[in-house]
């Protein structure tokens, strides 16, 4: 599952679930503390920053080199986060909440997994770009007045994206079942 660092992934029931942190999102939480410091309180949040810039550029590097080299540098930018985000206590409260966040999903293993498992995305970009026309016709519909209505959209566009995900061929059909309360069957 790629996420941002909302609370709620950090739920219990999601204990078992491999998360890959948006390094999108780190990235911006990183550079909002960068930007609202000066001197010596920017370093911590700048380093991070370019380290998991850095993290994103890997994955390309993975075609072009050779196994052994392309696991070099991973580990070797693995060690480096690990190390700039060892716990120890920062003078800086803004950079501290960092270093404890990332820090803390670091250790569970939710920073880079994508490095070491091919064909997880490094960011969360394509998941919010499949949610941003559901959020606009939302908005523009005016369906969330009131919570029934707000829960009555979230409900039949989960479905809809559910199905358009598993059956994209067969969507009026899927669609008239679940109207019928008929259960849908996805395609193998």
């Amino acid at each position: 599952m790629i996420c941002d660092r909302g609370k709620s992934y950090d739920a219990e029931e999601l204990n078992e679930i491999e998360q890959q942190k948006c390094l999108a999102h780190l990235i911006r939480n990183a550079v909002e503390v960068a930007e609202a410091k000066t001197g010596r309180a920017r370093q911590f949040s700048q380093k991070l920053k370019e380290l998991l810039k850095q993290a994103l550029t890997l994955p390309e590097k993975r075609t072009e080199l050779e196994p052994e080299l392309y696991q070099q540098q991973v580990t070797e930018l693995d060690q480096r986060i690990t190390h700039h985000l060892r716990n120890r206590i920062l003078r800086d409260d803004d950079n501290q909440r960092l270093l404890n966040g990332v820090g803390t999903q670091h250790d569970r293993g939710h920073i880079l997994r994508f490095l070491y498992q091919p064909g997880i995305e490094p960011t969360n970009n394509r998941a919010e770009r499949d949610l941003r026309p559901a959020v606009i016709s939302r908005k523009v519909s005016q369906c969330s007045k009131n919570q029934r209505g707000a829960r009555a959209f979230e409900a039949f566009t989960s479905v809809l994206e559910t199905i358009r995900k598993t059956t994209p061929s067969e969507i009026a059909r899927a669609l008239v079942q679940v109207m019928a309360g008929q259960p849908t069957i996805a395609s193998p």
